[in-house]
């Protein structure tokens, strides 16, 4: 199975490729979004892009004082898994080193989008504090949250707040691929930042750019 991107024009097509040991021929299914109504609205992540600085990434965390020597057990906080889930995964893996080379356990914490309900923002805190009795279950870890990109920063802010009441200052680190300039949250780790006013809101290669839970 091969995964590629393939870029007409202002369409951005997604392209699955799998071959059958009986024929070797390509069986092609697509999902496409057409942006021509507004393709300099986005700040595009392709899917190239987007391994390559995970890649990146990996190597920022992997080569940090705050894993150097580290004995301490670490685990991944999966934050927003319907956007961080695949970088979420390859961290696991590529930071397994530091246990063993088994990939490092993942837990899922649900963030709030921008446009996201009061009710469906109070079940997202909720969710943190329940996520946070079980993180305190294990023998003082290291904490990496994770996220695919950090916009506004207010979630974060308010996530490390709430998580330093919890564990040790020195046990909590954050990480994205992609940091909107004007957030008022920087994580320990990242690899690009963005102007949205220049390059326009963050939007990955498979995203549907008419999600309504987004301001943009």
């Amino acid at each position: 199975m091969i995964m590629v991107s393939l870029k007409n024009g202002p369409d951005y097509v997604l392209g699955l490729f799998m071959f059958t040991n009986q024929t070797k021929k390509p069986l092609k299914y697509t999902t496409s979004f057409d942006l021509s109504s507004n393709t300099e609205k986005y700040f595009l992540i392709s899917l190239e892009k987007e391994f390559s600085d995970a890649l990146v990434l990996a190597d920022q965390i992997n080569n940090s004082t705050w894993l150097k020597d580290s004995k301490q057990k670490i685990v991944i906080v999966n934050c927003s898994p319907d956007y961080s889930s695949v970088l979420s995964m390859l961290l696991a893996h590529k930071l397994s080193v530091h246990n063993n080379h088994i990939p490092l356990p993942l837990f899922h914490l649900q963030m709030p989008y921008p446009n996201s309900t009061p009710m469906d923002t109070k079940e997202c805190h909720v969710s943190t504090y329940e996520l946070f009795g079980k993180l305190a279950a294990l023998d003082n870890p290291k904490i990496l949250f994770v996220d695919a990109g950090v916009l506004r920063g207010l979630n974060f802010t308010a996530l490390r707040d709430n998580a330093l009441k919890e564990f040790p200052q020195e046990n909590i680190a954050f990480a994205c691929l992609y940091l909107q300039n004007n957030s008022v949250f920087v994580p320990e780790f990242y690899v690009e930042k963005f102007d949205p006013n220049e390059q326009g809101g963050l939007m990955f290669h498979w995203e549907n750019p008419a999600n309504p839970m987004w301001n943009y």
